[in-house]
C-alpha cells in the first residue's frame, strides 16, 4: 500500500480525521443547542428537556441554582455541567470549535494527500491553514489560562507547546510542499 495517493494510507488516515471531524461538530452542535436550553430553562423555569437538561446541579462542588448538567441524547451520560458564566460557553465554544476546525483541516490535507498530484496549489493553502490554526490556538489557550484563569504559566507553556511545536513542524512541511509545486510547474512549463 502507497503513503500517498488513491488507495493509500493517506486516504484511510483521511477518513480517520473526517470522522473526528464529525465527532467534535456533534459536540460542537449539541453543546450550542443544550446551552441555550439550559439557559431557557434558567431564565423560564421550563421543564423542557427535563431528563437531559438539569439544573441546579450537586456536582464536583457545584451546588448551586446557576448550575447546569447536559447529558448526551437519549442516555444518562453526562455530557457535560458546570456554572452559567460567560467563561464557560466561551471557552467550551472556543474548545469544541478549535477541535473541529483542527480536525476538518487535517482531513483536507490527508484528502489533498490522497490525490494523485500531491503537491498542489490546494494542499500549501491548507497546510498554511493548520498552521496558523496551531498558533492561534496555542496563543488562545495562554491567554485564556494565564491571564483570565490566573493558571501557573509553566503549566500553561507546557500545555500549548504541542501546538507551537506542531505549527513549526507544519511550516517546515509547507515549505517542502511549495519547493515541490514550484518543481512541479517548472517541469510542467518545460513539457
Amino acid at each position: 500500500m502507497n503513503i500517498t495517493g488513491k488507495k493509500s494510507v493517506a486516504t484511510l488516515v483521511k477518513w480517520a480525521f473526517f470522522v473526528c471531524f464529525l465527532f467534535f461538530a456533534f459536540h460542537l452542535f449539541y453543546f450550542f443547542i443544550g446551552y441555550g436550553i439550559a439557559s431557557y430553562k434558567l431564565s423560564s423555569n421550563s421543564e423542557i428537556f427535563g431528563n437531559s437538561i438539569t439544573l441546579g446541579v450537586n456536582a464536583f462542588g457545584l451546588n448551586s441554582l446557576n448550575s447546569f448538567q447536559i447529558n448526551y441524547p437519549f442516555t444518562d451520560q453526562n455530557f457535560m455541567f458546570g456554572e452559567f458564566s460567560w467563561e464557560t460557553f466561551l471557552m467550551n465554544g472556543l474548545g469544541f470549535g478549535a477541535l473541529t476546525f483542527y480536525f476538518y483541516t487535517l482531513y483536507r490535507i490527508f484528502d489533498n494527500l490522497s490525490k494523485v498530484p500531491i503537491f498542489s496549489n490546494s494542499i500549501l493553502i491548507w497546510l498554511k491553514v493548520f498552521v496558523w490554526t496551531n498558533f492561534s490556538v496555542a496563543t488562545v489557550y495562554f491567554i485564556f489560562w494565564n491571564f483570565i484563569y490566573e493558571t501557573k504559566t509553566l503549566k500553561v507553556i507546557f500545555t500549548a507547546f504541542p501546538f507551537v511545536l506542531i505549527g513549526m513542524i507544519c511550516l517546515f512541511a509547507y515549505d517542502f510542499f511549495k519547493k515541490g509545486y514550484q518543481l512541479q510547474s517548472e517541469n510542467d512549463l518545460t513539457i
